[in-house]
């Protein structure tokens, strides 16, 4: 195979994220469009591996320590055969830039991915950004992302903005949800999201209990448990709120959009986020949502459906606003074909190839 299609990507561990949806989405589209992928755990794979594609060659450094020799050896000896390295999560990077700096005389076309989540509040710039500064191009998922690299960032090759996408199997056309809510059943709705403070659940959890008040309601999260300690706090403000037959955890669903069609409304309430993904899911299967007003999608759709994103988190206005969407007729189709236009995958390869072969 040509040299100039090889590409390695490095990753710490495919757990369940966003940054690990878009990596395997990522992979497994250069992979059908005839790139030889090659993809180094820093770690080991984790479940969302199962995703990617059978001929995708994977390798583990299975890592405990920060550093040992055996690790250093067996990376350095990945790493120095290819060319174009794509590494993704802040982490994972400085790990990779410190040991890439050891090997003398070779170059490389690095491509850092930061699909860091919490910019809106957090902007401050790790020591270890303005140590390894130089040769190498960063890509944010968001403009947010980028104009923060922009002014803090010295000596890179350049500074380029792609916005994530779901690259999501067997899209529907026109899809239509199972059934519209009515009001004589129980309204299903659906949180995609891990469990960590950023994402803000406890709002969610509220707005439950205010809908309880008024119609039957039952709320499923889907999503990782990321910080157990917040997950303990959740579990018991939905006690105290006697909410335990109107709200479940599914912390194992590694295809989001293969449930969707069982739910009729969904949530997003993440304070701070680069995506976020799962907006992309809940247009691709024409379920209508509300999110908090964050992230690089968010912007994208924000023209076209507004009446799906509020600036606050008030409850009530949250419920209002629920209640209104409900209750309206709303295009699925018109949600689909978005879908459609905005996240496909050519002209998402296509800005990711650029990427690649960008001269100085």
């Amino acid at each position: 195979m040509n040299k100039k299609k090889q590409v390695l990507q490095i990753i710490s561990r495919l757990d369940s994220g966003g940054a690990e949806k878009v990596f395997v989405d990522i992979c497994n589209m250069l992979n059908r469009h005839g790139y030889d992928v090659t993809i180094l755990y820093t770690r080991s794979p984790g479940e969302l591996s199962k995703l990617l594609n059978k001929n995708i060659h994977q390798i583990s450094l299975n890592r405990i320590s920060r550093f040992n020799f055996l690790v250093i050896f067996k990376f350095i000896n990945i790493v120095k055969n290819h060319r174009t390295v794509h590494i993704h999560l802040r982490n994972t990077f400085f790990f990779s830039k410190i040991l890439m700096s050891l090997i003398p005389n070779r170059s490389w076309n690095i491509v850092f991915h930061d699909h860091f989540g919490t910019i809106d509040v957090d902007k401050k710039v790790p020591l270890l950004f303005k140590i390894l500064k130089k040769n190498y191009k960063y890509v944010g998922v968001s403009e947010t992302l980028c104009n923060w690299a922009r002014e803090n960032l010295s000596g890179i090759n350049g500074v380029f903005n792609l916005p994530n996408i779901r690259l999501i199997e067997e899209p529907i056309n026109y899809y239509v949800p199972k059934d519209k809510y009515k009001k004589e059943t129980t309204l299903k709705m659906i949180q995609v999201s891990n469990i960590h403070p950023i994402k803000n659940i406890e709002h969610s959890i509220k707005i439950i209990s205010e809908i309880k008040k008024t119609i039957n309601v039952h709320l499923t999260i889907y999503g990782f448990k990321a910080n157990t300690q917040y997950y303990n706090n959740l579990i018991r403000l939905i006690k105290s709120l006697e909410l335990d037959n109107h709200i479940d955890f599914i912390h194992d669903e590694m295809d989001i959009p293969s449930v969707l069609p069982n739910y009729h409304f969904g949530l997003y309430t993440s304070r701070s986020e680069s995506g976020p993904l799962v907006l992309i899911e809940y247009l691709s299967r024409g379920l209508p949502f509300l999110t908090f007003n964050t992230g690089e999608v968010v912007k994208q759709l924000k023209n076209d459906f507004p009446q799906f994103i509020i600036n606050n988190f008030n409850v009530n206005e949250w419920v209002e606003c629920i209640f209104t969407l409900i209750n309206k007729d709303y295009d699925a189709k018109t949600m689909v074909q978005f879908y459609h236009d905005n996240f496909s995958e050519t002209r998402y390869l296509k800005r990711l190839i650029n990427i690649y072969e960008h001269k100085l």
